[in-house]
């Protein structure tokens, strides 16, 4: 039995197709329960090729052509399921719509319902942020705009919402996510001036205050007062949960002041389920008569410390002036800007124990033992988060090799991060924790000399000539002198003497090959006497 049946409207959809489809692919419903029927009003840049490809794959997938419809070939008499939800190819449905939506239509005998649609930062109006099984007729034509409706098979032929009996809003949980062009600027939209978080018996506590930047529409006698509605919205998925809020709107000199405190249970907070592990933020809004549209306020950045929880560890992070929820966690560190004086290092027959107490970590009743890491560079070691119900600690067997190394520590689903500790093993293998030491600026780059300008040659290509009365170059600069001419306070080097004893004569007078044979001979007194009588010299 087929469920629900999507039908998907294309014309030259190419590129938005492969991410509609993959979402499809993902929804809990079983595939047997639901069907997809494309039907191409003549594109023309290959769109048609891609939904045969794609229904190729997929037992679930029709493909229908506009000569198909144009010859009576297809109609809501060919449609299978019980239900019929429009989508286009721009969107992108959350894994559990299909299945929430047909089980809450199917719960309460509905012929319609609407569901929550994601628009960029646009408000969601105040009739979807809860789960209702019957809707005011009056309120449909409004819902019809901003939501996505599903519709019993047998009622298609109401499109503007006449025959259709019984409608049901599904608040809870966002069915899909659209484009929606924007229609000119909000008119009204909330201003954050100040916000606050702590925990508190295991839920974090957030107090935010503002102003309305523009007045408020009129509203009707016993409409009620407009109030602040809060979601919370992951930041991957962009699935949002509603989170229970209390808010109040005073007159102020300027408009309206309001103040809101939420309540973020973490256990709970996914429809009765825990937060799966991802990073959330928080998203404000007005809600209620007299507002009109406007855009949601992600709620600014706060100091909190992170918390050990029975469902697993929680950081508060604010990155970029917003404030994230990191379940898991998966992108902040757990353990961060550490005190030297918070570990203990213990030589043991066991090895060497470090115990570093953790003080700002927040810890609940109930919760258990953390598995994780530590890595010291290239060295990744196992590593234990224990805690007594009030204060946790972490602890570890060290080593490495002998220098510093960063500590880095890798809890949940985080990557491994910069605790704010490095540790110092000597040549002996002593071990100290310290804080790293901040590196020396590097010094200023000098100068480079300036380059010699380059002397220009004459248009005309010749030479440059001699200065008629100086006998100087043209351009005015001097002749270099030659390297042997002597400069002004300069003192010329006399020559060296040659030698002129009766030996000498000798040497320079006999020719080279003898020369070894006559320095022999020189030696000897007798023939050095005897040649000078010979030569008279």
């Amino acid at each position: 039995m087929v469920d629900v049946s999507v039908l998907v409207n294309t014309h030259n959809s190419r590129e938005a197709l492969g991410g509609l489809f993959d979402s499809l692919d993902r929804q809990s419903l079983a595939v047997s329960a639901f069907e997809v029927v494309a039907v191409d009003q003549g594109s023309t840049d290959g769109t048609l090729e891609l939904l045969t490809k794609l229904a190729s794959h997929r037992p679930n997938v029709a493909v229908i052509t506009a000569d198909d419809v144009a010859a009576g070939r297809f109609g809501s008499e060919q449609v299978a399921g019980d239900y019929v939800l429009n989508v286009e190819p721009q969107m992108r449905l959350f894994p559990e719509a299909l299945q929430r939506l047909s089980h809450w239509a199917r719960t309460h005998d509905l012929d319609g319902v609407a569901g929550r649609v994601a628009t960029g930062a646009e408000a969601i109006p105040d009739l979807l942020l809860t789960d209702s099984p019957a809707l005011d007729r009056g309120a449909l034509p409004e819902l019809l705009d901003a939501a996505v409706v599903l519709v019993r098979r047998t009622a298609l032929a109401a499109e503007t919402g006449e025959g259709l009996a019984r409608v049901g809003v599904l608040g809870s949980y966002p069915v899909l996510t659209r484009p929606r062009p924007e229609a000119g600027e909000p008119v009204a939209a909330l201003v954050q001036e100040r916000v606050s978080a702590r925990w508190q018996d295991g839920r974090l506590l957030l107090e935010v205050a503002g102003t309305v930047s523009t007045s408020l529409g009129a509203k009707g006698e016993g409409e009620g007062e407009p109030s602040v509605a809060a979601l919370i919205r992951s930041a991957t998925s962009g699935v949002s949960y509603v989170v229970p809020a209390h808010s109040e709107l005073t007159e102020a000199a300027e408009g309206r002041s309001w103040t809101a405190t939420l309540e973020l249970d973490v256990a709970t907070a996914a429809l009765g389920q825990p937060l799966p592990h991802d990073t959330w933020e928080l998203d404000l809004q007005l809600t209620g008569p007299g507002v009109a549209r406007h855009r949601r306020l992600t709620v600014g950045a706060a100091s909190c410390p992170p918390a050990l929880l029975p469902t697993g560890p929680v950081v508060v992070a604010s990155v970029d002036g917003r404030l994230q929820v990191d379940v898991g966690p998966t992108r902040h560190p757990l353990i961060s800007n550490a005190d030297p004086a918070w570990g203990t290092i213990t030589e043991s027959a066991a090895g060497t124990l470090l115990v570093m107490q953790l003080p700002e970590l927040y810890v609940v009743s109930g919760a258990g033992e953390l598995e994780g890491h530590v890595a010291l560079g290239s060295f990744r070691l196992r590593a234990w988060v224990s805690n007594d119900g009030q204060r946790a600690w972490l602890t570890t067997y060290l080593s490495g090799l002998a220098g510093v190394t960063p500590v880095n520590a890798m809890f949940g689903d985080c990557p491994a991060k910069p605790t704010g500790l490095e540790l110092t093993i000597s040549g002996v293998g002593a071990m100290s924790l310290a804080r790293p030491t901040p590196a020396k600026p590097a010094p200023p780059a000098k100068p480079a000399p300036p380059a010699k300008p380059a002397t220009k040659k004459p248009a005309s290509g010749k030479p440059p000539g001699k200065n008629p009365t100086s006998g100087q170059p043209a351009s005015g600069k001097p002749k270099s002198q030659p390297s042997s001419a002597k400069r002004p306070g300069s003192k010329k080097k006399p020559p060296a003497k040659k030698p002129t004893g009766p030996v000498a004569q000798i040497r320079r007078a006999i020719p080279a090959p003898l020369e070894p044979a006559i320095r022999r001979l020189a030696a000897v007194p007798a023939a050095r006497n005897w040649y000078r009588r010979l030569t008279k010299l």
